[in-house]
């Protein structure tokens, strides 16, 4: 008789959440609370973490037991800690948890839903400066700088 895995814990947010950054931390389940009862007990063989940015296409990560033994700190059951990196500003992302064993795929974890913050703008572009000389004899000049826009990476463009 096999028994697939217990379902996740949802994943919780360790520390804040930058622009293009954050981390979660997780348990390991080991079994199903009907392999408990039954005096199985199956290893989680891989975890998936699956991040949706909102809008956007599901992301998968799979880890496998190698994997794991790094993420956890060598420890059978976590806490195991995930860095999702270069996420775009000022988004919200939903993380989930899936388990595997012998017995199949678990159920996924409650939804962690994340607010990325907003990044520095970027710089202007195609910036270009002409001088016009105004009265030469008395050295009066206008100066005309133009540039194309800057991203604001999540955030309102206050100036420039």
């Amino acid at each position: 008789m096999t028994f697939e895995a217990a379902p996740p814990q949802k994943p919780q947010l360790e520390g804040p959440a930058g622009a293009r950054m954050f981390a979660v931390i997780f348990e390991l389940p080991t079994s199903s609370a009907d392999a408990q009862a039954a005096g199985h007990f199956f290893p989680v063989d891989t975890m998936q973490l699956s991040l949706r940015p909102h809008g956007a296409p599901l992301v998968v990560y799979e880890f496998n037991s190698a994997k794991l033994l790094t993420m956890c700190a060598g420890a059978a059951h976590g806490p195991c800690t995930y860095n999702f990196t270069d996420l775009t500003p000022a988004t919200s992302h939903t993380v989930r948890a899936s388990a595997f064993n012998q017995g199949g795929r678990s159920a996924e974890s409650e939804a962690l839903v994340v607010q990325t913050s907003a990044a520095l703008p970027s710089p202007p572009r195609d910036v270009s400066v002409e001088i016009i000389d105004l009265y030469p004899a008395v050295a009066a000049s206008k100066v005309i700088v133009r540039w194309r826009p800057s991203s604001g990476n999540g955030a309102a463009l206050t100036g420039y």
